[in-house]
């Protein structure tokens, strides 16, 4: 009867129009996580959520052995670096990946690992992960 004005129609078209599709991203980055993950003589089995990020996006010498010396997938060095974490925080959501936590006596670290889940999408000839993120207003000068 409100013909798409009320608050909840309207707000849930205006979402509907403001998402962009991440599944591109959202693959590489998965499939780049699995492989720093799984690196253990790197030390991958110590990957932060900071840390993956960096390891998926830089060319740096410590994130090529995590890689385990591939090169930085070209659509995961083009998205900024805000888009990796909110993907990478969605693959956490979804249950792609999941957080172990350790403690010690100075602090509590939270480290990635893969779920059943995430290792069967990250395999080659998978089908791809569907995720669509909210467009955020762009930031000046943040990369």
């Amino acid at each position: 009867d409100c013909q798409g004005m009320c608050d909840a129609c309207f707000r849930t078209s205006r979402i509907a129009e403001n998402r962009c599709d991440a599944s591109e991203l959202a693959g590489a980055v998965l499939r780049s996580v699995a492989t720093c993950v799984t690196n253990s003589a790197a030390g991958g089995e110590r990957l932060t959520l900071l840390k993956a990020v960096d390891a998926v996006r830089s060319d740096s010498a410590n994130a090529r052995k995590l890689r385990g010396g591939a090169a930085a997938d070209q659509a995961c060095r083009s998205a900024p670096t805000r888009d990796i974490e909110r993907v990478l925080a969605r693959l956490l959501a979804q249950d792609f990946l999941s957080e172990e936590f350790v403690f010690n006596a100075y602090s509590a670290n939270g480290y990635l690992r893969l779920t059943e889940k995430g290792c069967a999408a990250s395999l080659p000839g998978a089908g791809a992960v569907d995720l669509r993120l909210l467009a955020l207003p762009a930031l000046e000068g943040v990369r």
